[in-house]
Formats: C-alpha cells, structure tokens, sequence
C-alpha cells in the first residue's frame, strides 16, 4: 500500500511555509497540481503575478554560476526565445546524425 507521501524541495516548502512533514492539499487547477498547506485553500490564480515573479527573480539570483552563464550565452545567441517546437526539432536532426554516423556497415561477402 502506498503512503500518498511527496517529496518537496527544501527551496519549494520554504516559499510555501510548510516544514518537512507537514500535510499539504494537492489539487488540480486548469491542469496543473496546485500543492498548498493542509487547511488553506488555493485561490483560483494561486498566486499574483507579482509574487511568481518575485519568487522566480530570487531563484534566478540563487542560481549556480554555471546555469547562469548558459542563459547569458543562450541570450547572446537568441536561443532563449526559442518555442519547445524549434528545440525539439534540432534534437531530432542532431540525433538522427548521431545515429547515421553510429550505422556500421557490413563488408559485403
């Protein structure tokens, strides 16, 4: 039988005020799990657009060095504003090569 436990970040129950432990309410918002303390209900924006962005400007700030240094190249490059499509398309022909070059050929008998 499984226990129905979740594992969070630290980093995530931090912004959400909940201890390791603490019961949390996981409910499914315009098709996203919406992850609250047990007893507090989400509001139908979960959050105001001020507060995502002032969590997600203080995890920018906490970023390793190393993943910032890729969004200033990716910046540098423009391939921060590319859609999921482009990028899986360049995955797809990179690895199509990938394969192609890995095909051993067999001497002919």
């Amino acid at each position: 039988m499984q226990s129905g436990r979740v594992s969070l970040p630290s980093r995530l129950r931090t912004l959400a005020g909940v201890s390791d432990g603490d019961p949390v309410n996981v409910t499914l918002v315009q098709g996203r799990f919406v992850v609250t303390p047990a007893g507090r209900a989400p509001s139908a924006t979960a959050t105001s657009r001020k507060q995502r962005e002032a969590v997600l400007s203080r995890l920018r700030a906490e970023a390793p060095a190393s993943l910032q240094a890729m969004w200033a190249d990716s910046q540098r490059h423009g391939t921060d504003k590319m859609t999921m499509r482009e990028i899986d398309a360049i995955i797809a022909e990179v690895r199509g090569e990938q394969a192609a070059k890995k095909k051993i050929k067999q001497p002919v008998k």
